[in-house]
């Protein structure tokens, strides 16, 4: 024991000396750099967004952003695919994005099937859904973070975000079709995908409500005080999730098959109606969101 502490201690003093010298040699430009990613990610974390945290750090040397690949899709000949075509390009250089959507969806896929249509249980299945979706919306998240990005395309704020829904709409689609024509091979029950594909447009919705959410107001940080504590952190909470949140529950609502009722032309035209009024949603905050900048 006593040999294991004196080559424990030998070990960190070596360390302490090669990382002394590596300090040393650590120009003043990097350092100034990281203090400063510090304190933005000090003022995210006071202010409870998790987002702009992961942003500083992912503004060093490209960290947090996982492994990006090179190259890219065609560029299209008309102007009304742009959008489109980056949201996929960005998708393709960021393969992890495409891995994760297919995990969730495979786990949305297996919820679906292996529980029964009466169980609330089949409520989650639109959480797993709606994380999926969330990948593939990754690129808007990104352009919402820096609108600049867009300031040469010639079109408004709100039409630009709703534009933002083509490619996780189509992606998502097609992974279920795919994931749940699988499972139907496999002897899975087929009535189980159909309210997953016509509820994709409102979980693309709630993805991009939240993508273009913006900055918590600072008015929300100051809350009242309770017995319970103060307020502002649980109203700033709300704020940042206000967009899945309302879209999860207004689909478990009207969902028929997530309330154990059966499946009907009146859930369907329900789940479809919340997917035009999260995608009239996105429109307003992206809106709103600019004119606050």
């Amino acid at each position: 024991a006593l040999a294991g502490g004196a080559l424990t201690v030998a070990a960190l003093a070596v360390a302490a000396g090669f990382g002394a010298r590596a300090a040393v040699a650590v120009p003043a430009r990097v350092l100034r750099e990281q203090a400063a990613v510090l304190l933005r990610v000090q003022a995210s974390l006071y202010a409870l967004d998790l987002r702009l945290a992961w942003a500083a750090v992912g503004s060093v040397g490209g960290g947090g952003r996982g492994v990006r690949m090179r190259g890219g899709l065609p560029a299209p000949r008309r102007a009304a695919l742009v959008v489109a075509w980056r949201d996929a390009t960005g998708l393709v250089r960021t393969p992890a994005r495409l891995l994760a959507a297919m995990v969730w969806t495979g786990a949305t896929l297996l919820v679906a099937a292996a529980v029964p249509p009466s169980s609330p249980v089949t409520a989650l299945a639109a959480v797993t859904a709606y994380v999926a979706a969330a990948q593939l919306a990754e690129p808007a998240r990104v352009e919402a973070g820096d609108l600049r990005r867009s300031a040469a395309l010639p079109w408004s704020t709100a039409r630009l975000a709703v534009a933002h829904a083509v490619v996780p709409v189509a992606g998502l689609v097609l992974l279920l079709a795919a994931g749940g024509g699988a499972t139907v091979l496999l002897g899975g029950p087929a009535g189980a995908v159909v309210p997953l594909l016509l509820s994709v447009p409102a979980l693309v919705g709630a993805a991009l409500v939240s993508a273009y959410r913006g900055v918590v107001p600072p008015h929300l940080m100051i809350g009242s005080s309770t017995p319970a504590g103060d307020t502002g952190p649980f109203a700033a909470l709300l704020w940042q999730v206000r967009g899945p949140l309302v879209g999860l529950l207004a689909l478990v609502a009207v969902a028929a098959p997530l309330r154990g009722a059966g499946a009907g032309v009146a859930s369907a035209v329900g789940t479809l109606l919340v997917g035009a009024a999260m995608l009239w949603w996105t429109a307003a905050t992206a809106r709103r969101t600019a004119r606050g900048r």
